[in-house]
């Protein structure tokens, strides 16, 4: 199963990816350069156990948690396409990464075809405005962040409001499409939809149980 995992800045979409990390063991196994000429993005692959590989600049010290880091979101758009591909076409069996409003989505039917074609999933991160501008200035203010133009109420209702937007053009063209709720345990959902990917599922079958490093819901 391949997800990408949507969601306006201050969701919480880095959050959820950290826990996966962190519960299942993830290490670096891939540190790919994408070229663009006068642009140069290195982006890490993780991999976990049960085959999941993430995508995305996350940062860890030995015998630390994982620490914030750039999601694929942050990659110009072109460069984007690139490592869409590159990941994409390597058959990994479960794969994730994580998306904002405007990389990695519907800029053209060919991005589109291979999309339905893969049986990508959006996983849409739904978060209220107020919650996720608090989060936002909240991190700010942890890393110093002292620009004269802070986020804006009204822009961070807007991306909310687009990124749900997309999440329904997407159904309507035949991508599918699921919402996760920031007040539903949407770290429990997302293992779960990944899990209904058949992710863990060997391993739980012959372990027996459920996964022990997963908090209980």
């Amino acid at each position: 199963m391949i997800v990408q995992l949507r969601g306006s800045t201050g969701a919480g979409k880095s959050t959820l990816v950290h826990r996966l990390i962190e519960e299942h063991g993830g290490e670096v196994v891939d540190v790919h350069e994408f070229d663009r000429g006068a642009e140069v993005e290195r982006m890490k692959l993780w991999r976990c156990e049960g085959g999941l590989h993430v995508i995305g600049n996350y940062t860890r010290r030995d015998g630390e948690s994982v620490s914030r880091g750039r999601g694929a979101d942050a990659m110009n758009g072109a460069v984007a396409d690139d490592m869409f591909a590159h990941y994409t076409g390597l058959g990994l069996p479960h794969l994730l990464w994580e998306s904002a409003l405007d990389s990695m989505v519907m800029p053209g039917e060919p991005r589109l075809s291979m999309t339905r074609e893969l049986g990508v999933v959006w996983a849409t991160l739904d978060t209220p405005a107020d919650v996720c501008l608090e989060r936002v200035l909240r991190r700010r203010e942890e890393r110093g962040v002292t620009e004269k133009d802070p986020p804006r109420a009204d822009s961070i209702a807007a991306m909310v409001e687009a990124v749900r937007r997309r999440a329904t053009e997407a159904r309507s063209l035949g991508i599918h499409s699921v919402t996760l709720r920031w007040d539903d345990d949407p770290h429990a959902r997302l293992h779960d939809l990944l899990s209904s990917g058949g992710w863990l599922r060997d391993r739980l079958r012959a372990s027996g149980g459920p996964c022990r490093r997963c908090v209980a819901r």
